[in-house]
């Protein structure tokens, strides 16, 4: 499909749904939701993000895909350069002068696409892989036999010149990570820190940090092993200091998980302290108590389902993986996280379905089609009508099967609601007066064939939802 007819597939994807607001019973139980726009609760940090996998070069190279990234106002994308599909700009490295050979134009083509699309980009740095207690390097770069690591200032020297690199050029890349999912090096078994490994990796990374901020004192770096107790617990004690903490969150790796409990740990797991990770607030409070600075919490990579080997959930596409990534970017605002990278970007429903799940893969756009799926239009609703600096006001909803985020943007008050159950409710609310505008999605509307619903209602009508629903009302206070 050529990019054009796609967007304009997309703009006509945008359909009234005033006859679905009317439908209401008095059998139907009612959501009372109270707004209190003169109340503030807090300033907003939050942005939404993507991260890219195998799909980088489709992003790349398909000029919708800036378009799509503008259209939701994503404003991070996380690039990685640890797998063999990954760019990798270093094409040979030498130990003897800590220098290498590189080809730096097909990551080059990709970092100028992001910055173009309105977003900044998180770059990371390598991996420590799940099948072994090490962690990858460029070719030529040596590891120690000893600590299976490589020599703390040659990967640092590798970790610099990308720094360097996109400083000479012109292109502020701001955040970066230095080794992905380092646990998988210092875990003697989950949770739990082998004490001399992750001395190992923590001397890796402070080293690569200061090489780095030598090179450009403006760069944040991190790691996403920042919520785990065992390493902040050391790192606050030992490490030299990060730019931010970032972690990881996926909430299921089977498909017999109930939606329920998918739902339930969209809004804890990872965002509540536990034996072995600290939630974002206890990590943020911990690293300021000991470092005396305040320094912004990230979720880089996060998804419904981490399952892929056969196939993907099915349900992360659906009207419950659009719910789930509703709950998530809520809690991730009330929490003070700043970003989150939803992963992935795209994939391709013709070739996943294939697969004995029978999912459409991880992502929000169907690669085949260049057209999103749920979980886009719910970060569309938040990008688009949240910026960084919006004051966050008071509200609540009197029943447990809702959840809501108020917030004031550009004069306007934007009400945010999600339905988590999947049946009938009424929905009032209150605090608000006169004509407001919808948009909304939910199960009216085939997850197969998804579009954002919209139109205007009188604020004092009943208004009725079929179940999952994710949506927007809007009010202008001018």
């Amino acid at each position: 499909m050529k990019p054009s007819i796609a967007l304009l597939i997309i703009l006509c994807l945008v359909v009234p749904f005033a006859s679905t607001l009317n439908v209401v019973s008095a059998v139907t139980p009612t959501i009372d939701v109270t707004v209190k726009a003169s109340v503030s609760t807090g300033s907003n940090t939050y942005q939404t993000g993507f991260m890219l996998d195998q799909d980088w070069t489709y992003y790349r190279d398909t000029s919708v895909c800036k378009s799509l990234t503008q259209n939701a106002g994503f404003r991070l994308v996380r690039v990685i350069n640890f797998k063999d599909t990954s760019p990798q700009p270093c094409i040979y490295w030498y130990e003897s002068t800590r220098t290498g050979i590189w080809d730096w134009s097909a990551t080059d083509k990709l970092i100028t696409q992001v910055f173009s699309s309105g977003a900044q980009p998180l770059i990371t740095l390598k991996s420590a892989p799940a099948s072994g207690l090490t962690i990858t390097v460029p070719p030529g770069m040596k590891l120690d036999p000893t600590t299976h690591l490589p020599n703390y200032e040659s990967f640092a020297a590798y970790c610099a010149a990308w720094v360097r690199h996109y400083k000479n050029l012109g292109l502020p890349v701001r955040y970066w990570e230095v080794v992905n999912e380092a646990w998988y090096y210092f875990f003697k078994s989950w949770g739990y820190a082998d004490s001399t490994r992750l001395t190992n990796f923590v001397k890796l990374l402070d080293t690569a940090v200061k090489r780095m901020k030598e090179v450009d004192s403006t760069i944040q770096v991190g790691n996403d092993a920042g919520t785990f107790k065992c390493f902040l617990d050391y790192y606050v004690g030992h490490g030299a200091g990060l730019g931010f903490l970032s972690f990881h969150k996926y909430d299921t790796g089977s498909l017999t998980s109930s939606e329920s409990t998918i739902l339930s740990l969209a809004e804890t797991s990872s965002f509540e302290t536990n034996t072995f990770k600290y939630g974002p607030v206890d990590a943020s409070n911990k690293y300021y108590t000991a470092k005396g600075v305040r320094i912004p919490l990230l979720l880089t990579e996060t998804n419904l389902s981490y399952i892929w080997e056969d196939g993907s959930d099915p349900r992360i596409q659906r009207m419950v993986g659009a719910v789930w990534t509703a709950l998530v970017i809520r809690t991730c605002i009330l929490k003070g996280v700043q970003y989150s990278a939803y992963y992935c970007f795209s994939s391709s429903k013709n070739s996943q379905q294939q697969q004995p799940t029978h999912g459409f893969g991880m992502g929000l756009i169907n690669r085949d089609t260049n057209l999103p799926w749920y979980p886009y239009y719910v970060n569309q609703m938040i990008g688009k009508n949240l910026a960084k600096g919006d004051r966050l006001v008071k509200v609540s909803s009197t029943s447990s099967d809702s959840r809501a985020l108020a917030w004031i943007h550009n004069s306007k008050l934007n009400l945010f609601i999600i339905c988590k159950v999947n049946s009938a409710r009424n929905l009032r609310v209150h605090g608000v007066t006169g004509t407001i505008s919808i948009q909304k999605i939910d199960n009216t509307v085939s997850y197969l064939t998804p579009r954002i619903q919209t139109g205007n209602s009188d604020a004092s009508r009943l208004m009725y939802l079929p179940g999952y629903t994710v949506m927007l009302i809007q009010k202008s206070l001018a």
